[in-house]
């Protein structure tokens, strides 16, 4: 006969957390306290935030709500921050609405380019977080076929010897060089 050893003991430091969701894709930057913020795509189309409130507790967030995109048309994104001051450039693909997809073709998506925003933006304590107005308008040029997007920093590429926002034309050029 054999005898297994056993041992127990009372978990004193418990976390109460929020369940990620089956994702195709994660990014994670830091928020305005320097804490973890992740973003995420749901195997569901939907675009995800995950930022702690000021209580510690990890909040979920459907970002693809807040930009006015429907439920699960959201196909790809990116995330990218400056270390210097937290500036967060984010860019999300979503299927059209306003084009019917054709038989066999593939799907068409829009292309929408936040302006570059803070982590605090993002308001989690919010019930209904809105970012229509951060989308700088017709950023993306019309209706493709996106499979996925990398987006280069800004602070990577030498534009003179001052700082300068991303401007919606180097917005622009950067997309148009890196999307897939």
């Amino acid at each position: 006969m054999a005898t297994a050893p056993f041992d127990a003991e009372l978990m004193t430091e418990q976390v109460a957390a929020v369940a990620v969701p089956q994702s195709h894709a994660f990014s994670t930057v830091r928020d305005e306290n320097g804490a973890l913020m992740m973003f995420s795509l749901g195997t569901n189309g939907v675009f995800y935030a995950f930022k702690d409130d000021a209580n510690g507790a990890r909040v979920m967030v459907d970002l693809g709500a807040a930009l006015g995109l429907p439920s699960g048309s959201v196909t790809a994104f990116d995330v990218t921050q400056n270390p210097a001051d937290s500036t967060l450039y984010i860019v999300v693909a979503a299927k059209t609405l306003s084009t019917e997809a054709r038989a066999g073709a593939a799907p068409q998506t829009d292309l929408l380019v936040l302006k570059p925003i803070a982590p605090s933006v993002i308001d989690v304590t919010q019930p209904a977080l809105n970012l229509k107005s951060y989308v700088i308008p017709n950023a993306g040029g019309g209706p493709t076929s996106i499979s996925g997007i990398f987006l280069v920093s800004h602070y990577l590429f030498p534009l003179g010897h001052t700082a300068r926002l991303v401007s919606e034309v180097h917005v622009r050029l950067l997309i148009n060089l890196l999307v897939i």
